[in-house]
């Protein structure tokens, strides 16, 4: 077939499916035309009138861009990811409609009409960054820890929350002591939003795939001890190979999303990664009894796990507890925990000053602190270097990866104390 007439004949057919969702609608009736106002008044059965006018459009252009779509994705397959995050942000805007229900229940049929009008033109004012944060906060039920997620300060959290309450016309939280809980409304608001993050997040990551520049910013995530003590030589070389790389360091030991772009790569300390993520082991490392010199001569060295009994012990809070080894400390010496930290380097911290013996992985090993010996039964972590399957090609993301685990596996103070792989 000639190119010319191919594209005539492409063109009759988006016609024709155009042609034929006009026929549907007035074989059917689907229009918004504020017949269901009985009992208005003339005003306000007029202005749900417009409003329902106003909204017929906007599903009449709609339904006709997802035609073309679907034509153009029928020639350029890349496209089709596009169409579908346009047709669930659709939907989405749709189902705002809810919300206006669920203000007043007892409204005639006439002002439900304009409610809902009136709240679909709200709705599909919002833009991403709205919904981003009415997750953040429903996820984290408070404005300090969606504040955390998002990088921002709780005050930016707090206005642009009012504002979007504002926006959508309903009350989206119940500002309650002890956080912030999702309404009737929030919560159905909620269901939408998610599959609308979750279109956003998968379109981000197969763009970001097929980045190949070594430019661009790289978000990672590290525990505290190798952030503060191995990370900032191996990303001071990083930077001066690849200045147009910007990188974003986000110390801790919360595990951040990697699937919702809440860090690129992640530094994990786990003898179970994932299923989701892609990645390598670049070390293991064992954990041992330390404690400061000062501490030693003052009462005396232990020479094994049973003669630590009598002694004063530094042992983990919050979720370092969770580990296997501080369990077992605690089930056995619980009599001589004198104090508990909520992170290792606090921990170390307090064992150089001498506050007692405490029990820490051996890259925490420091000159003010003496290695006793090996916790018993042997507890290993293994370093873990992950990232989100759909980024392992992106070659910025790529070039620090390898980067990083060439450096761990060259560090001599790791080939001392770990098992390098």
């Amino acid at each position: 077939m000639r190119p010319d007439r191919a594209e005539e004949n492409g063109h009759h057919g988006r016609r024709r499916d155009v042609d034929a969702i006009a026929q549907h609608q007035r074989d059917t009736g689907h229009r918004f035309d504020g017949k269901d106002s009985i009992g208005a008044g003339p005003g306000q059965a007029e202005r749900g009138e417009e409003l329902g006018r106003a909204r017929q459009r906007k599903d009449n252009e709609f339904q006709i861009k997802t035609v073309r779509d679907q034509h153009q994705a029928e020639a350029d397959p890349g496209h089709e990811s596009a169409m579908g995050l346009r047709v669930s942000i659709h939907e989405f805007l749709l189902s705002g409609n809810v919300i206006g229900a669920q203000k007043d229940r007892s409204c005639q049929k006439a002002s439900k009409s304009a409610i809902y009008a009136k709240q679909y033109c709200n709705i599909a004012n919002m833009d991403w960054d709205d919904l981003r944060y009415f997750l953040a906060v429903a996820e984290a039920r408070s404005l300090q820890g969606a504040a955390r997620r998002l990088g921002v300060n709780h005050s930016t959290v707090f206005r642009r929350i009012n504002r979007f309450e504002d926006k959508v016309g309903a009350r989206l939280f119940e500002r309650l002591a002890d956080g912030y809980q999702l309404t009737a409304a929030g919560d159905e608001l909620l269901q939408h939003a998610k599959r609308v993050g979750e279109e956003i997040d998968q379109l981000q990551l197969k763009v970001l795939g097929k980045d190949y520049r070594p430019s661009g910013k790289i978000r990672l995530t590290a525990p505290d001890n190798l952030a503060y003590e191995y990370l900032p030589r191996y990303l001071l070389a990083f930077s001066k190979r690849y200045s147009a790389i910007t990188l974003e360091l986000v110390v801790g030991a919360e595990s951040l999303d990697l699937t919702r772009r809440e860090a690129d790569i992640a530094i994990r300390a786990t003898t179970n990664p994932p299923p989701h993520l892609v990645g390598r082991k670049v070390f293991s490392i064992q954990w041992s009894y330390y404690a400061a010199k000062t501490y030693l001569r003052r009462y005396g060295r232990p020479k094994d796990q049973q003669e630590l009994a009598g002694h004063r012990i530094i042992s983990a809070d919050a979720a370092l507890r969770r580990i296997p080894a501080f369990r077992q400390l605690e089930a056995a010496l619980a009599k001589e925990i004198v104090m508990t930290c909520s992170t290792l380097n606090a921990m170390s911290a307090m064992a150089v000053a001498g506050h007692g013996i405490t029990l820490l992985p051996d890259d925490q090993i420091k000159s003010r602190l003496e290695r006793l010996f090996p916790c018993k039964p042997s507890f290993v972590s293994d370093i873990w270097l992950l990232t989100h399957p759909e980024l392992r090609r992106t070659e910025r993301i790529r070039l620090l990866m390898d980067h990083l685990a060439e450096s761990f596996r060259a560090d001599r103070r790791l080939q001392a104390i770990a098992a390098v792989a």
